[in-house]
């Protein structure tokens, strides 16, 4: 269970990371050539800051069902987490609850 909860938090990140990388590509992008042409720096910051919100805006309408369905398989995997009876989790506890008591 623990390893299943990792890994999808794992693809998650992968995801996001990805995300936030083909952003910084199409930024960094787009800067030099708007300094190629001679933008004025404010401009460009305006400009960018527009493309940087219309590029949120498409990962949301085009990854919105992933993320959000990923995000609900990590709640509903720490809730059976959580509230499993397995024995591994239950015996440590137990066991730290033994060692306190006879401290």
């Amino acid at each position: 269970m623990h390893a299943l909860f990792n890994m999808v938090c794992t693809v998650i990140l992968a995801i996001i990371g990805v995300i936030v990388a083909v952003i910084a590509v199409i930024e960094t992008s787009l800067r030099s050539i708007l300094v190629h042409f001679g933008i004025n720096p404010i401009l460009q910051n305006i400009f960018l800051w527009g493309v940087f919100f219309f590029l949120l805006y498409s990962v949301f309408r085009i990854f919105g069902r992933l993320l959000a369905f990923l995000l609900l398989a990590v709640l509903v995997l720490y809730v059976l987490q959580d509230f499993s009876l397995l024995p591994s989790v239950h015996h440590a506890a137990m066991a730290t609850r033994e060692h306190l008591e006879t401290l």
